[in-house]
């Protein structure tokens, strides 16, 4: 199957100015895609995730997340392989935006969008999903992320000295008394932002950006 990997990359009119970068994937080919789980509570718990079937409007990724007994359950990252970005190349990130639609398959789960940083990872947003496909979205600054465990700085570092910045989501469940397992389908990922300052020339802004696809 080809790449569902999909880059836009918005130009200013002045064709020197490198306005915008627009990330995406509505496919979720297994291979684009890797997961990394943090667990919680006094038993934790795990999860899968792979392509299929049942997006909108083709494949999508399912998420199944596990949960232990007494409150314990997981975070389930899926993080987006075939692209990142180093602000200390191209300039601060500003502007950014996330987007996805979700859905659940056989009870609630909860979502936030994610970046990863030096091998840390932080999350925003808190949206649970519904039984019908929906579109959540939200446009956050450094300062709204929330790490992912206490070896994480409190913030990741979205400034022109920053560390090369990978996108994702995430998926939550959390037991009361008796673990469980639940699944959920996710689809059309699409990151937003704007690198500051924008005065790449064209040729040095898509060298820039081939420079941080990975196969």
């Amino acid at each position: 199957m080809p790449s569902s990997f999909a880059l836009v990359v918005a130009l200013a009119a002045s064709s020197s100015c490198f306005a915008a970068v627009v990330v995406s994937d509505g496919t979720f080919n297994d291979a684009d895609w890797s997961m990394t789980t943090f667990q919680f509570g006094p038993y934790g718990g795990g999860g899968s995730a792979s392509q299929t079937a049942g997006g909108v409007p083709e494949s999508c990724r399912m998420v199944t997340n596990s949960c232990g007994n007494d409150y314990s359950g997981a975070w389930n990252l899926s993080m987006l392989e075939t692209f990142s970005y180093n602000p200390s190349s191209g300039g601060a990130l500003t502007d950014l935006t996330f987007s996805m639609d979700s859905r659940y398959v056989d009870g609630l789960q909860a979502m936030s969008f994610v970046v990863e940083q030096d091998n840390h990872f932080w999350r925003v947003g808190y949206f649970i999903n519904t039984e019908s496909w929906t579109t959540y979205a939200i446009a956050p600054v450094a300062a709204d992320f929330y790490a992912m465990d206490l070896d994480t700085p409190a913030l990741p570092d979205f400034s022109a000295t920053g560390g090369v910045i990978r996108f994702g989501f995430g998926s939550a469940n959390s037991s009361t008394s008796w673990g469980y397992s639940r699944t959920g389908l996710y689809d059309n990922f699409v990151v937003n932002f704007v690198p500051s300052p924008a005065g790449l020339t064209i040729a040095g802004a898509v060298g820039l950006l081939r420079g941080r696809r990975r196969r």
